[in-house]
């Protein structure tokens, strides 16, 4: 209670219409730079998905490396 309290009072009050963009923005990030594809392409094939066309974004890096995504 102590912590939701403060947060309430110390951080800025976003409307739902932002706080819906940046959640699109954060659903869709994808690695957009040939350094940030080639780990991107490291941790897909450490957890097994190397050579997977669909995983493209780093959500769908973490549903996969946790299961969720098969």
């Amino acid at each position: 209670d102590a912590i939701l309290s403060w947060v309430q009072k110390s951080c800025v009050k976003h409307s739902n219409e932002e706080i819906e963009h940046w959640n699109q923005a954060m659903i869709s990030r994808h690695p957009d730079t040939a350094a940030k594809k080639a780990r991107f392409s490291h941790f897909l094939k450490q957890s097994g998905g190397a050579g997977r066309k669909d995983i493209r974004t780093y959500f769908d890096l973490i549903e996969f490396d946790e299961g969720r995504l098969k």
